[in-house]
């Protein structure tokens, strides 16, 4: 999900992420690297990263977004959400926290367990127009549709996704696969050399099909005679003469291109 994350980052209008790395919230930072629409920037301090993102925002009359992890680094950011939301600047805050599977069992820097932990939901609701927790990878998209809409009111949004989240598989991801075709179909019937059928006692070319296959027949060519033209019947158009010299014996063998596999790689959905 760290890519459609990106995705709808990159589907609102946003080319610079700005935030410091940290251990909930790397997946977001990887996939941010490998878009190539987006350019990460690191701050050396979450207020600062929150400051960036502001600025920006105020300057190209759109919406930005600050990528921040939880514990210490979430409760940073929350001084600058409060500048842009006294200000009405539009900026997205993307904060990781601990897996779902950690919350309320002691996880590394668990904020959604409150009166255990620190109600990061509460603290973050008193300076942004609209507050999340994605708690399911299908709800990505619910999340960012509500966030776009509190950032085209020119308010702060943030969207709180848990580690195990950003890691997850997105539901419709296109994956390619690849179908195998069949190969061409065997001749039969009579020989193009008009003599009755083979089949039963000798099994097709596995090149062209054809049902001269094994018939390798030695010809003694006079020195001086073209191979082309000559012994015609004894071979399909798939076979050749190989050149010769005088006295020496010639082998028919087929040079019909080998059938080749179609191999089509499609788009399913999973």
């Amino acid at each position: 999900m760290a890519e459609r994350i990106v995705e709808r980052l990159a589907g609102l209008g946003v080319h610079t992420l700005f935030g410091v790395h940290g251990a909930n919230a790397e997946d977001v930072f990887d996939a941010a690297v490998r878009h190539r629409g987006i350019r990460p920037v690191i701050a050396k301090h979450e207020f600062g990263a929150g400051a960036m993102a502001d600025g920006l925002a105020r300057i190209s009359g759109g919406p930005t977004a600050v990528l921040t992890t939880s514990g210490g680094g979430a409760l940073n950011l929350v001084p600058a959400l409060g500048e842009s939301y006294d200000s009405r600047v539009p900026v997205l805050a993307i904060i990781g926290s601990a897996p779902r599977a950690t919350v309320g069992r002691g996880g590394f820097q668990d904020m959604l367990d409150p009166p255990d932990t620190i109600d990061l939901p509460a603290i973050l609701s008193g300076v942004v127009g609209c507050c999340r927790i994605v708690d399911h990878p299908a709800d990505v998209d619910a999340a960012f549709d509500e966030a776009a809409a509190c950032l085209n009111r020119g308010m702060p949004a943030a969207l709180v996704v848990p580690k195990d989240v950003q890691a997850a598989v997105a539901p419709d991801v296109l994956r390619p696969r690849v179908l195998t075709g069949s190969a061409p179909p065997t001749t039969t019937g009579e020989s193009l050399a008009g003599r009755p059928s083979t089949a039963a006692s000798r099994p097709p070319c596995r090149r062209c099909g054809s049902l001269e296959r094994g018939r390798q027949l030695e010809t003694r060519v006079p020195v001086g005679d073209g191979v082309p033209g000559r012994n015609e019947g004894a071979r399909h158009p798939g076979h050749v003469l190989a050149p010769s010299v005088k006295g020496a014996r010639t082998r028919q063998g087929c040079r019909a291109p080998s059938p080749r596999i179609d191999r089509t790689a499609v788009l399913i959905q999973e």
